[in-house]
C-alpha cells in the first residue's frame, strides 16, 4: 500500500499537465486539428476578459495540451510560419525570438502542457506543467506570440473566436 502511494505521488510530481491559474474558469477553449490529426487542446485564461487577453495584459495565460508528440524544432518552425503568414512588422526581432524559443522549448510528448503566462512587466514566461522553462522579456513578443491564436489576422478564426469565448 505504501509503495503504491509513493508511486502515485512520484508520478504526480513529475506530471507535465497544466492546472487552472488560481482556479479560474477559462475564457474559452478549442481543440486544434489539422486534417484528421488532433494537435493540441488550447485554453485561454484572463480574469479581466477577452480584450485584456488580446492585448497581452498581465495575467493572460494560454495553455496548450499536446495531443501528439512534437519536436521543439517543429514547434519553432510552425511559430515562424504563423508569424510569416501574419506579416509581422519587419522591425520586430523575430529571428532573435525564434532562437530564444529554440533554447526554451522542449520536445513535447502526448499529454504535455506548455503554458504561456504574461507577467506584470509584459514579459512572457513558459512552463511545462508547473516547471519553469524560460522567459522572453519583451512585451512585443508576448503580443506577437498570443496573436497567433488571438490576433484579428490569425490563420484560424474559429479557434480565435472559441478561445475568446465569442
Amino acid at each position: 500500500m505504501l509503495i503504491t502511494l509513493l508511486l502515485v505521488a512520484a508520478m504526480a510530481a513529475g506530471s507535465n499537465s497544466c492546472t487552472a491559474p488560481i482556479q479560474q474558469k477559462p475564457l474559452g477553449e478549442y481543440t486544434f486539428s489539422k486534417w484528421w490529426f488532433d494537435i493540441y487542446h488550447a485554453r485561454l485564461y484572463q480574469s479581466d476578459g477577452a480584450k485584456a487577453a488580446v492585448t497581452a495584459q498581465q495575467g493572460t495565460v494560454l495553455q496548450l495540451t499536446y495531443l501528439r508528440d512534437i519536436s521543439h524544432q517543429n514547434l519553432v518552425k510552425h511559430t515562424r510560419e504563423q508569424w510569416q503568414e501574419m506579416k509581422l512588422a519587419p522591425s520586430l526581432p523575430v529571428e532573435q525570438w525564434l532562437q530564444s524559443l529554440d533554447s526554451i522549448w522542449p520536445d513535447v510528448q502526448k499529454g504535455d502542457c506548455i503554458a504561456f503566462k504574461v507577467t506584470q512587466d509584459g514579459s512572457g514566461r513558459f512552463y511545462l506543467g508547473e516547471r519553469y522553462l524560460g522567459e522572453i522579456a519583451d512585451p512585443q513578443f508576448a503580443k506577437a506570440f498570443l496573436a497567433i491564436w488571438l490576433g484579428a489576422n490569425s490563420q484560424y478564426p474559429e479557434q480565435r473566436a472559441n478561445l475568446l469565448g465569442e
